[in-house]
């Protein structure tokens, strides 16, 4: 913007200092605030808005120690800019990190504490939101006023890379003790519970809980246990028994112990909210159909977050988690927050610790929160589920998040290790069965952007950091490659049979961890653009013609299936299975049919292992049987351009072929598949349930271990019948730029074919 939004003038006043304590407070318009009232926004004709701070509580001689300015809204596209006005050539005031959530006015304000008659104001060249829902804190030395509770029991522990605090809440948001339960069984609305700890399923600890109905308690609210009607998709409204205050918890760090004195030069850490110990996501939801007219079970059991096994945070307690970059011995302290004021100044025992705690800089691992034992989906017999949180934070988030994410694994009794692995990842992990085939093992991980493709997401999501200071960085990715690499060193898994249903645009660049990508339904997705998530990519990437990833690409084609195929032949993906409804009916409708014929055509011309079919029952049983069963491990064919090939079209549900498939009836033989350094030889053929007896198909080796050309390097190739050992084709081809050799137009038939190439 190249015009100011408003300007901002702070006006000071006189007074008499008294220091000695540290006093935090807060000045704004509306809202609960320690000054409410205090802002003014002031429009003259011809000239940008002001706005107007009465800060004339603040004693003229008091020493400001930081000051910091809020603005509503979310990530800006451009940056934010706020100058001091009477400062010529002094830059805009600086976004505070790590967290990129409100500005740095503390100069701003020292000058105009000190010298009211300089009060020229600061200049908003642009905001994120609305000026007249600006905020300022400020932290100066003199003496306390009216101060909230400050929190008691302050304890802390640290394990797996992560120091864990836990502390008495204020007195209005403790339950009372008979609302406190414990989980004998997790089971959604037949969840067991008892009324004393003690040992649960497989002897784990019980896990603490209260209900819906004293959660919505605490928080003032009435329990939405009635539809808002008329069939709608939305929650009722929630309707306000009672105000609460607004509350939050300030964690600070500090090599020394903290005390009123030592609190200004302690590193304040991060928040945490009144009521944060609560496990939402197991609220709950009654609804006709698929979500229609929804409404609140009032008695739904809400679990509590764990710290350690058998460390429950109980109810009436909050909790913060820090993930320090380095080792040594820290002390910490937690301030309380009520409604814009701190309490800064009562520091003793109860919220600062005595002793330092030992802090180890090691990888972050999932915590375990309760075992519970559900049926599986089919009933056939009960399966254990193992629940842990994940704390995110960076490199592994861009800031830290005090809300961590589930992750889940279930096995039925009938899992043999080393087993099959099924992983899935979610928009939310809630109750309900876990476990489909008894003879494998399932792994959830809860996303951490719900829908978000498990990719990548801008630097300044949710923070004031603008797009333009920001580049997409593979958060998402890192994330769950590190929740399933740490399940696969966790439990014995066989990794041959790994089969996943995750994110497209992440699984597609994960062979390693992924053999199979079985496409369905709601996961299918060749171009974000394209299905119901195009709406969220401006909000997690940003414009498309601004935003850009950290390795300088155009951050909107990451999802976009045929971009990373044409700019990474080289590269293997898993094998691919597109198993969707028809074009006219389904969930292939829902999501669009539009990209699914362009990315089916770029796994063609990438010349990757895939197989497709749209509309009913248009592939071969035994195609889909052999990719259930197969111990994935050595090389794969890549069939592309197979004569018997259905049109998918050019993604207009009205072009092309209204049902078909694509390499829907071949396949190979692994058991003699040859992969070595001079030499690549595999068994190939049509199944006997095609209706034709004979094809002809270009086949591509890829996920070689031995086998790797070298671009420009010739190859002779040989097509053999398996029946008689007959030769019934044979010529010369040459490696491409990429390192790719394709035998051409393969005549592949019931009887098998031994396709050969040999270095020339």
């Amino acid at each position: 913007m190249t015009r100011s939004l408003c300007t901002l003038l702070i006006l000071l006043g006189a007074g008499a200092a008294a220091r000695g304590d540290v006093v935090t407070e807060s000045w704004g318009g509306e809202g609960k605030l320690t000054h409410p009232g205090t802002l003014k926004v002031v429009s003259v004709p011809g000239q940008a808005p002001r706005l107007l701070f009465d800060l004339s509580a603040i004693p003229r001689d008091a020493t400001v120690l930081h000051a910091s300015l809020s603005c509503a809204g979310g990530q800006p596209r451009e940056p934010i800019r706020v100058l001091v006005a009477d400062a010529p050539g002094v830059g805009p005031l600086k976004l505070e990190e790590p967290w990129c959530r409100s500005l740095d006015a503390t100069e701003a304000v020292r000058t105009r504490v000190a010298e009211p008659a300089r009060n020229l104001g600061l200049v908003a060249e642009a905001l994120s939101g609305p000026p007249a829902a600006c905020r300022l804190e400020v932290r100066y030395e003199g003496k306390a006023g009216r101060v909230p509770p400050q929190v008691e029991g302050l304890r802390a522990i640290h394990h797996d890379g992560q120091t864990f605090l836990r502390w008495r809440e204020l007195p209005v948001y403790r339950p009372p003790a008979e609302a406190t339960l414990w989980i004998t069984r997790m089971a959604g609305l037949k969840t067991e519970t008892a009324r004393e700890p003690g040992k649960g399923v497989r002897d784990f600890p019980r896990a603490a809980a209260i209900t819906l109905k004293t959660l919505r308690d605490l928080q003032g609210l009435a329990v939405r246990d009635k539809p808002a009607g008329r069939m709608r998709r939305d929650m009722a409204p929630f309707v306000r028994l009672r105000e609460v205050p607004e509350v939050r918890y300030r964690v600070y760090r500090h090599s020394e112990r903290i005390t009123p004195a030592t609190l200004k030069n302690a590193q304040l850490v991060g928040e945490a909210d009144a009521l944060c110990a609560y496990q939402d996501g197991f609220i709950h939801i009654h609804s006709h159909g698929e979500y229609y007219d929804p409404y609140e079970e009032g008695q739904s059991v809400i679990p509590t977050w764990s710290v350690g096994a058998g460390e429950p945070v109980l109810p009436g307690e909050a909790y913060y988690v820090h993930a320090p970059s380095a080792a040594g011995n820290v002390h910490y302290a937690v301030t309380s927050v009520q409604d814009g004021t701190e309490n800064a100044s009562a520091i003793t025992d109860a919220n600062s610790l005595a002793q330092p705690i030992e802090e180890r800089a090691e990888p972050r691992q999932p915590v375990p929160q309760f075992v519970t034992v559900n049926r599986t989906r089919y009933g056939q017999a009960d399966a254990a589920e193992h629940w842990f949180a994940y704390w995110l934070a960076p490199p592994f988030a861009n800031v830290a998040d005090n809300r961590p994410r589930r992750v889940v694994m279930a096995m039925s009794d009938a899992w043999k290790t080393p087993g099959p692995l099924s992983v899935s990842t979610r928009p939310g992990v809630g109750p309900g069965w876990k476990v489909d085939k008894l003879d494998t093992a399932y792994f959830y991980v809860e996303q951490d952007v719900a829908y978000g493709g498990d990719l990548c997401y801008s630097q300044g999501r949710d923070t004031l950091r603008s797009v333009r200071e920001s580049k997409v960085d593979y958060f998402s990715d890192r994330y769950v490659t590190a929740m399933v690499q740490w399940a696969l060193s966790k439990w014995d898994v066989d990794r041959s049979r790994l089969t996943s249903s995750v994110g497209t645009h992440y699984g597609v660049r994960h062979p390693e961890l992924f053999p199979i990508l079985w496409i369905g339904p709601y996961e299918v997705d060749y171009d974000q653009k394209w299905n119901p998530a195009c709406g969220s990519l401006a909000g997690r990437l940003g414009p498309r013609e601004l935003a850009e990833t950290v390795d300088g690409a155009p951050a909107w084609d990451a999802f976009n299936i045929a971009w990373y195929l044409a700019s990474n032949q080289d590269k293997d993906i898993p094998f691919w299975v597109h198993d969707v409804g028809g074009k006219e009916g389904g969930h292939a409708v829902e999501f669009g049919w539009q990209d699914d014929g362009k990315g089916l055509a770029a796994l063609r011309d990438a010349r990757q292992p895939h197989i497709a079919h749209w509309g009913g029952g248009s592939w071969s049983r035994e195609v889909t049987a052999g990719l259930a069963s197969m111990r994935w491990g050595g090389s794969v064919p890549a069939f592309s351009r197979c004569s018997l090939d259905g049109n998918p079209g050019n993604g207009d549900p009205a072009d092309g072929d209204p049902w078909g498939q694509i390499n829907g009836f071949l396949f190979w033989d692994p058991a003699d598949t040859v992969d070595e350094a001079t030499k690549w030889a595999m068994t190939v053929f049509l199944t006997q349930d095609c209706g034709d007896d004979v094809c002809t198909v270009d086949v591509t080796p890829r996920r070689c271990r031995v086998f790797k050309p070298r671009p420009g390097e010739r190859f002779r190739w040989t097509n053999t019948s398996s029946a008689d050992g007959k030769v019934v084709q044979s010529g010369e081809t040459t490696a491409d730029k990429w390192g790719l050799v394709t035998v051409p137009a393969a005549r592949v038939g019931k009887g098998r074919s031994r396709i050969t190439l040999t270095r020339d």
